[in-house]
């Protein structure tokens, strides 16, 4: 259905035109932009309007300076601005748009969440055409645009969602409309989420609506052929429903009583060591790299002056972190992936410890959760991680470096919001 077919209007029960005089200046000066309307779609456009109020222009003041502003700008508008100024005189005047049925089939996966989302789904789309909107939904029910082929695909290396949709679209939509949906789907990403452990999290209803997946009781998105992924955006913290983080103040006393019981020697050394700052972020424990590489950790491991001295330390420092952080989920730990995080530390290669840190984290979120994988997002791509290894394999605390960039779990007393780990893009 277009412009030219719209004649579903509404009037109230006296038959007198639905609008007021503040709503018909408001559609006159707020909705006509600089740019102009296409002549091949203004007579459509003005044919709608006069549809929709059906009185002669003298019987209403305002609907004549409506119709007059329309045509002042009828040489050149694009049709994602056209889109906009119908979808809102129609939302003003109370009429259907067309669109929506789209958006409600859009959102049926949704399950309880739709009604919720359904508003910011509408402003994120009002400027894409309903031509546009129904081609991009029918080459999705051909074949969904991130399938199980596509999210494998983001196995080790990021994948550009847009970069999908042009290519499938190409030959059923010109470049600009193309680009019109696209912006809108960007839209989609950064504004329709609901939030909370318990909503649709940022990039999760676009990633919905492109998979064509559904929202599971576990996890995030439900795809056939992977199965149910936990969705995160840039610097998603490894934390969930069934995995809460403890306190990392009450960790960290933990850990320092441990110490001045078991390692006097790194008592003695305190004064060659960071301070910790009870409020703040800092300890001579942070997983910062300017401790892992120069003020931190390369001191303990010369006062700790004996390979198995180091060791026994390193499995008693992680060992407490995990299971005070961690209470119940600590017994699932991989136990290869605990002494790979003991021995990279004991070797002195901190950064490789800090990153295995992280993806034992993952490793008892994915758990914990239930979930099979996860499906690392930002604004433009995906990224899929099967495993912990798959963190240790494709991570680095450094940004650029390596297809992930870790934020390694905090712990420094003050510092509550960081003691999980986040992933983001790289």
């Amino acid at each position: 259905m277009d412009i030219h077919e719209s004649t579903n209007v509404y009037r109230n029960v006296e038959g007198d035109p639905a609008l007021s005089d503040d709503e018909l200046s408001y559609l006159s000066s707020s909705f006509i932009k600089e740019e102009t309307l296409r002549r091949q779609d203004f007579e459509a456009l003005m044919a709608l309007t006069e549809a929709v109020v059906e009185v002669p222009e003298d019987a209403h003041p305002r609907i004549g300076e409506l119709l007059q502003t329309l045509a002042n700008a009828s040489s050149g508008m694009s049709r994602s601005q056209i889109a906009e100024l119908l979808h809102t005189t129609r939302s003003v005047l109370g009429e259907i748009d067309p669109k929506m049925e789209y958006i409600d089939h859009m959102l049926s996966e949704a399950g309880r969440f739709a009604k919720r989302l359904m508003p910011h789904m509408t402003r994120a789309l009002r400027g894409v055409d309903t031509e546009i909107l129904e081609t991009f939904l029918e080459e999705r029910q051909r074949k969904p645009y991130i399938g199980a082929k596509e999210i494998e695909a983001a196995h080790g290396s990021a994948v550009q969602w847009a970069d999908i949709i042009r290519q499938r679209l190409s030959n059923k939509l010109d470049s600009d409309d193309i680009d019109t949906l696209v912006r809108a789907l960007y839209e989609v990403y950064d504004d329709v989420y609901i939030g909370g452990n318990s909503g649709m999290g940022r990039g999760e209803v676009l990633y919905m609506v492109l998979a064509d997946g559904e929202k599971p009781q576990r996890g995030d998105l439900l795809v056939p052929g992977v199965g149910e992924l936990e969705i995160k955006g840039s610097g998603g913290r490894m934390r969930g429903v069934t995995l809460p983080v403890g306190s990392i103040k009450t960790t960290f006393k933990a850990l320092m009583k441990m110490i001045e019981q078991e390692y006097p020697e790194i008592i003695e050394a305190k004064d060659r060591l960071p301070k910790v700052s009870p409020k703040g972020s800092s300890s001579f424990l942070s997983l910062t790299k300017k401790n892992l590489n120069e003020q931190g950790y390369p001191i303990l491991n010369e006062v700790l002056e004996t390979d198995e001295r180091r060791r026994w330390f390193y499995r008693d420092l992680w060992g407490m972190y995990f299971s005070t952080l961690h209470d119940e989920n600590y017994d699932e730990l991989d136990k290869q992936l605990f002494e790979k995080i003991v021995e990279s530390f004991a070797k002195g290669d901190f950064e490789k410890g800090a990153v295995a840190i992280s993806a034992a984290q993952y490793q008892l979120y994915a758990h914990a959760d239930g979930f099979d994988a996860m499906l690392l997002v930002d604004p433009h791509s995906f990224f899929l991680i099967h495993s912990a290894e798959d963190i240790i394999s494709s991570g680095s605390i450094r940004k650029g470096v390596a297809p992930l960039k870790i934020d390694p779990p905090s712990i420094a007393p003050g510092d509550e919001p960081g003691a999980a780990a986040g992933l983001s893009i790289s």
